[in-house]
């Protein structure tokens, strides 16, 4: 991993980390195959007011190729009220989303965070978009 801290001429700090992975092993084993994969992210704190206010930017990228080809996003709520439910109720969390097993020769990530700080007031945003490079049809893309 690298990891790089810069100061700014306004005294923020940027840092930006990374880091690249990859087997080259003849194996199918989950976690043992032939993927590789890179990850970076660049933050920075644009605004500190000593206490009073802070604005923070982030970026990231990441790409994977899967070893045994196939990607599958799947989505949870982060909530569930567990009780007693009747027959045939299902008792899990049902996915929003499943894409089911995608097969794919590589995935890139894209992210973005902006956050600020004033007093007691605390606002963030995120946004993830990932293009999946699927090995039978054209790029799909998911937000």
């Amino acid at each position: 991993m690298l990891r790089i801290i810069l100061g700014t001429p306004r005294g923020g700090k940027s840092s930006a980390t990374g880091f690249v992975t990859g087997g080259t092993r003849e194996s199918t084993a989950l976690g043992d195959s032939r993927g590789c994969g890179l990850a970076t992210r660049l933050t920075s704190l644009l605004i500190d007011e000593s206490g009073d206010g802070t604005v923070h930017v982030r970026g990231a990228y990441s790409f994977i190729a899967p070893g045994n080809g196939q990607v599958e996003y799947r989505s949870q709520p982060e909530f569930f009220v567990s009780r007693t439910v009747p027959p045939g109720t299902p008792s899990t969390t049902p996915f929003f989303v499943d894409t089911d097993v995608i097969m794919a020769n590589g995935v890139s990530l894209f992210a973005g965070e902006l956050a600020a700080t004033s007093g007691l007031w605390h606002a963030q945003s995120e946004v993830i978009y990932a293009i999946v490079d699927r090995q039978a049809a054209t790029s799909v893309a998911f937000s």
